[in-house]
């Protein structure tokens, strides 16, 4: 199977949370010169990306639940 198969099967495969992630990709790279290693590379970034603001989120909200705790005091 070529690389541009394959990746165009990895990239449908991908659940709708990723859509953003595949429509990214796909504008912004040939697919059919796109190597696997490079779609592997793009979505760990991506999902690097996502598990940094899901972190920064969390911190946001305990801060925010502090806060609302201190005030009821």
């Amino acid at each position: 199977m070529d690389d541009v198969v394959i990746i165009e099967k990895i990239l449908r495969s991908m659940t709708s949370k990723y859509d953003y992630v595949v429509c990214s990709i796909e504008e912004s790279n040939d697919l059919d010169i796109l190597s696997i290693d490079e779609l592997q590379s793009s979505l760990l970034v991506h999902e690097q990306r996502m598990s940094r603001h899901v972190v920064d989120e969390q911190a946001l909200l305990v801060t925010y639940m502090e806060s609302s705790k201190e005030d009821e005091v």
